[in-house]
């Protein structure tokens, strides 16, 4: 008989059902050995989401697998029975264990949040009088990896449960983490609230790290409600994760066409010849307008009129100019230069006694053809656990991001359908402006 009472003062969860459509499971299994299955599958489910570096899904896993291990515990005497055999109690606390690794195994990223946020939720059903403690749930299952030189206070670790003697002198729960005591600092009959120490939040810069919680709660173990004594520590041990320093790095390049120097090209069109042999040219009354020639530029290019000018290889008598100085030759300043045409005018003058003007020369401009150039915007930021980041694009951007993981994975972003279980990402509707936030 007391070895039966023994057995039952560990632990007697009954998991309220997680999913209201969950069905009785009809098994001719022993119970014990459904309970050993549904933890071999949630090893598996553990292994597996710690290769792939899913932190929700392993932590939500640690928590079920505890659970399974205080069930075994609680109901240690109707292991070897079937459900058939068993109460609703029994067949309620397997259809949740069950259908909670159903959703673990599909990845239904809710669910584990919700496993995470609240625990493995256990109803109370102990009889009158049983004092022995229970643990339903604890929270967080991971935290962030801590430095020497961290400045900020470790998230608690809140745990949930049944824990009658707790605040009774000499009944004070106790916890250890990877050996190393942490200290109490909230303490009730239904919640036990400890500082983790610091140093113990230590791991890899590349990966999760998995610590093992160890909490000892003693409590008053009674005979028929006459006999009082303090009874052995019941004894829970827990996965805590520790996360790397920072979820990693956000890589983005973006480009985008702006206008450049334009292309600037030395043009030197020619010769032309022009030789007063009989007459000027041209003649009176449009001596002083001079005769045009006209050149055009490249395809794709404009004249630079600015630029305009001659380029004299040959000439017989002497320059002179429209003011009055004829001499024999000159040019006539003009405008009728544009975009499209370089222009000169001259005038050549006659002499029937001495040197006539003869003029042989090139028509020199520039012509520009508009170029763009490539500019280019680059960032390489870390992004800490539960921070955000926003990057300013300049319009007509093409982004380019990516995501190197802590676990130096890496993952092309796309906007428009990416999905990752640490970080989010979104585009602003002018696709100016990307948005990162690392979860948790």
């Amino acid at each position: 008989m007391m070895n039966r009472l023994r057995g039952r003062m560990l632990i007697l969860p009954l998991l309220v059902a997680f999913f209201a459509n969950s069905t009785s499971a009809v098994d001719l299994n022993p119970f014990g050995a459904l309970l050993d299955g549904l933890a071999a599958r949630v090893d598996k489910l553990i292994q597996v989401a710690e290769q792939a570096g899913n932190v929700l899904i392993v932590g939500a896993a640690g928590q079920v697998a505890s659970t399974i291990g205080y069930a075994k515990a609680a109901y240690e005497e109707e292991l070897q029975s079937t459900l058939d055999k068993l109460g609703p109690a029994e067949n309620n606390l397997f259809n949740s264990l069950s259908a909670q690794v159903n959703s673990l195994e599909k990845g239904v990223v809710q669910d584990a949040k919700e496993i995470l946020d609240h625990g493995t939720v256990l109803a109370n059903v102990l009889p009158i009088g049983f004092r022995a403690p229970q643990v339903s749930g604890f929270h967080p299952s991971y935290f962030v990896q801590t430095t020497s030189n961290a400045t900020s206070p470790t998230p608690p670790l809140e745990i949930d449960g049944n824990f009658v003697d707790a605040s009774r002198p000499g009944f004070t729960p106790t916890l250890k983490i990877s050996g190393q005591p942490a200290s109490l600092v909230g303490n009730g009959t239904v919640h036990l609230t400890f500082s983790l120490p610091a140093a113990a939040l230590r791991g890899s810069a590349t990966g999760l790290t998995l610590l093992t919680a160890e909490l000892s709660v003693p409590h008053d173990e009674s005979f028929l409600g006459v006999f009082h004594r303090k009874s052995p520590d019941s004894v829970f041990k827990f996965p805590i994760y520790v996360l790397p320093p920072s979820v990693g790095q956000i890589v983005v390049h973006a480009e985008r066409q702006v206008p450049g120097p334009p292309a600037r090209v030395l043009k030197m069109v020619g010769p032309f010849t022009q030789s007063s042999d009989d007459n000027d040219i041209p003649e009176p009354p449009h001596k002083a307008e001079g005769k045009l020639y006209c050149v055009h530029p490249e395809p794709g290019f404009t004249v630079e009129t600015s630029s305009v000018g001659h380029f004299v290889t040959q000439h017989q008598g002497d320059e002179g100019n429209v003011l009055g100085d004829e001499k024999d030759w000159y040019f006539v300043p003009s405008g009728d230069s544009n975009a499209l045409n370089a222009c000169q005018r001259l005038t050549t003058i006659v002499h029937h006694i001495g040197t006539s003007g003869k003029v042989v020369f090139y028509i020199t401009f520039f012509e520009t053809q508009p170029r763009t150039q490539t500019s280019a915007i680059d960032i390489n930021d870390k992004l800490d656990w539960g921070t955000s980041k926003r990057v300013d694009l300049p319009s007509g951007s093409n982004p380019k991001a990516t995501f190197m993981q802590f676990d130096r994975r890496s993952f092309d972003i796309n906007f428009a359908n990416f999905s990752n279980p640490y970080l989010s990402v979104s585009q602003s509707p002018d696709g100016t402006s990307l948005f990162f936030l690392s979860l948790p």
